[in-house]
């Protein structure tokens, strides 16, 4: 496979953005090295992702990432690594210039955060290095299974020696003796 398989999703954003153009692709998860930087090394899955370029009525500039596909993580409580379903859905505004940000971010600083995402809009804005940024910042902070499979095996096992010390039946073997009635 190699690098040679990755396609190249350079656009130029901001006629990207003016034509409306869209841009979509599928990529291995694997392949997104920053993303997977710190996650298990097994990554299966894959991400299927889409870039739509739309200017609104006021003549703003507009990426709308998309993306789903399924990453593995490492749970924190039990450590074992687990499929967690990403979807990516976000507006980013596309900012022409350095100057612009700048502004922006001079306005946030001043406790106006704004409700937008904002991008400096390149001549060879990488598509596919955006929808990796986004994939990162949907990453929980703390992933975790919803109930660890070791969690599992250990509420059972530990009912069962309790079972075995109290020579009580359970209320369960009650309802199954019922059941069979």
């Amino acid at each position: 496979m190699g690098h040679s398989a990755i396609m190249k999703t350079y656009v130029n954003a901001l006629e990207f953005a003016r034509l409306a153009q869209s841009l979509r692709g599928e990529v291995g998860v694997s392949q997104l090295v920053r993303l997977t930087e710190d996650l298990p090394e097994e990554q299966p899955g894959h991400i299927v992702w889409q870039l739509e370029g739309r200017r609104d009525g006021a003549g703003r500039l507009y990426l709308d990432v998309q993306a789903h596909g399924e990453i593995q993580l490492e749970c924190q409580r039990c450590l074992q690594p687990f499929a967690w379903p990403v979807v990516v859905r976000n507006a980013l505004r596309l900012l022409a210039s350095r100057s612009e940000v700048e502004a922006m971010e001079a306005r946030e600083a001043q406790g106006d955060p704004g409700d937008e995402e904002y991008i400096l809009a390149g001549a060879r804005l990488d598509g596919l290095s955006v929808v990796e940024d986004e994939l990162i910042l949907a990453l929980p902070y703390v992933p975790t299974h919803e109930v660890c499979p070791d969690h599992l095996d250990l509420a059972q096992a530990e009912s069962e020696v309790v079972e075995n010390e109290s020579k009580r039946p359970s209320p369960f073997a009650v309802l199954g003796q019922l059941k069979k009635h």
